[in-house]
């Protein structure tokens, strides 16, 4: 990859002298199936406008390939470089300010050093799309940072990383007080989050929240099944909500908007136990997942026509206790039975679901959530006595653990993405909820206590065990809330930083 116009022959006493010179190293944690080609325009800092000098197709394992770029005027002049990645659809000549839609940008800024070849490597980060910044600073690890670059003696040159100190962490606030236990759920909405609850009246209510957890509306589901419980599966697509409810072998899917206004009233064919929720806004579908016997389903719901189909996907006797979840357009399907858990990952292709391999993991008591970097999937499993299971935490295709973090208990554990090739993990276990950054590499954050000392309510019909957690935009924080009886009975909100 080379960028015309921009490197110089030296002459005269090049031969003597080292060049003057930066060596740009390009790679990504984006999939190559999915990267549609990188750009680079060097000149002033903070040029938004400049066409790039230089663009590639190519993307090996992540490598993109490396440019040499010289001065073109003083030789102690200071240049910015932005690099552009297209990601999907759209192509890295596309990629234009100040939106940067669909692509990943980064900046730097750095000075040439007089006959001292410099190395820069700059890696475009999945955690960094649609996430421009500013003409002055660059996304890393799903936050803005200045783009200065700072140099060693040695040549080689990086940015600072942003603080994944506490600098960013929200204390503990009572969000929805409550003397009856509860389980929470939390999905992002806006610049913060819907926080979801069953209420005493066997309602389901929603409160949006600031990024901080300070309250801002209320939205509340009517009660339309005749004797029907809310399940608390929460789903949004970022204006309007949806909710489910069960009675019986019957079951109601409620679209409301944020005036609790009923938009949809979708009945399906399901049995309970039903868990989890996916809003698709793109194709404006609901996907939950249920167990009946012998069968693992995933249930859509079409909103605005009622139009509802079902796909199944064959599965042991005697399962129980499913699980939803959905990252990068690809949905899993949890459950276990007295000695095994099961994972399905299916893609909803437009038209219909389809499933990969149902893979099994043996001696495992609960499998409670899937994620995926781009290139690998997590599996957070408990593994043992049901009461007392050891938290374990495995990539996909591998029946031995990626880790072991510590003991757990039954269907109280989260996995989250965090970072390339790291994910947050939270659990709980005797009246202590705790986390940690979990490496690909295998390595361990040393976990941390985010609550402690308080009561959690007891499992309920499969509901879950008092708590819930979510990846933040960037991932590199989260956000939790947490029913506990102290100090004051309700429902907790916090978020913390890697």
């Amino acid at each position: 990859m080379r960028a015309g116009g921009i490197i110089v022959a030296a002459v005269g006493l090049a031969h003597c002298l080292e060049p003057t010179e930066i060596t740009l190293v390009l790679t990504t944690d984006v999939p190559c199936s999915a990267v549609n080609g990188a750009a680079v325009a060097v000149g002033p800092p903070g040029d938004e406008t400049r066409d790039p000098a230089a663009t590639t197709t190519s993307c090996d394992g992540g490598m993109l390939g490396t440019l040499v770029v010289v001065p073109s005027g003083a030789i102690d002049d200071v240049v910015g470089v932005r690099v552009m990645l297209g990601v999907g659809a759209t192509q890295a000549e596309s990629c234009h300010a100040p939106d940067f839609a669909g692509c990943v940008v980064a900046r730097r800024e750095l000075g040439y050093i007089r006959h001292t070849p410099l190395t820069l490597p700059i890696e475009l980060q999945r955690a960094c799309l649609d996430d421009p910044c500013d003409p002055t600073s660059s996304c890393v690890n799903g936050q803005c940072v200045d783009g200065g670059v700072t140099c060693d003696d040695a040549g080689s040159c990086g940015v600072a990383p942003p603080d994944a100190g506490r600098a960013c962490d929200v204390p503990a606030t009572l969000v929805i007080p409550s003397t009856a236990p509860f389980t929470p759920h939390i999905v992002p909405y806006g610049a913060g989050y819907a926080i979801g609850w069953e209420t005493p009246k066997g309602a389901y209510a929603v409160r949006t929240t600031d990024a901080s957890g300070n309250t801002l509306a209320d939205v509340t589901a009517p009660q339309t099944l005749a004797g029907g419980t809310p399940l608390g599966a929460l789903g949004t697509d970022g204006t309007n909500f949806a909710v489910a409810f069960t009675a019986g072998s019957a079951g109601l899917i409620l679209a409301l908007d944020p005036a609790s206004t009923v938009l949809t009233d979708d009945p399906f064919p399901g049995l309970p136990p039903l868990r989890g929720f996916g809003f698709d806004a793109t194709h404006q579908l609901f996907r939950t997942l249920t167990v009946e016997t012998g069968a693992a389903m995933f249930v859509t719901a079409h909103e605005g026509d009622n139009q509802i189909s079902t796909y199944g996907i064959p599965a042991p006797s005697g399962v129980t206790d499913p699980w939803y979840a959905e990252f990068d357009g690809t949905s899993f399907g949890m459950f276990h039975d007295a000695s095994s858990c099961y994972v399905a990952p299916a893609v909803f292709n437009g038209s219909a679901v389809q499933f990969g391999n149902l893979e099994q993991f043996t001696s495992c008591a609960a499998a409670r959530y899937a994620e995926n970097s781009p290139t690998e999937h997590l599996y957070a499993l408990g593994r043992g006595d049901p009461n007392a299971a050891t938290l374990v935490v495995t990539p996909n295709t591998q029946e031995n653990p990626l880790t072991t973090i510590g003991a757990v208990d039954p269907q109280a554990i989260v996995a989250l993405p965090s970072r390339a090739g790291a994910f947050h993990v939270v659990w709980s276990h005797a009246q202590q909820i705790s986390s940690a950054v979990v490496y690909s590499n295998a390595s361990v954050d040393t976990p941390r206590i985010i609550a402690s000392g308080t009561s959690f309510p007891p499992e309920t019909s499969g509901v879950g065990i008092g708590f819930d957690a979510i990846s933040d935009a960037g991932a590199s924080s989260y956000a939790a809330v947490w029913w506990a009886s102290t100090p004051t009975p309700g429902v907790y909100f916090a978020r913390f930083c890697d």
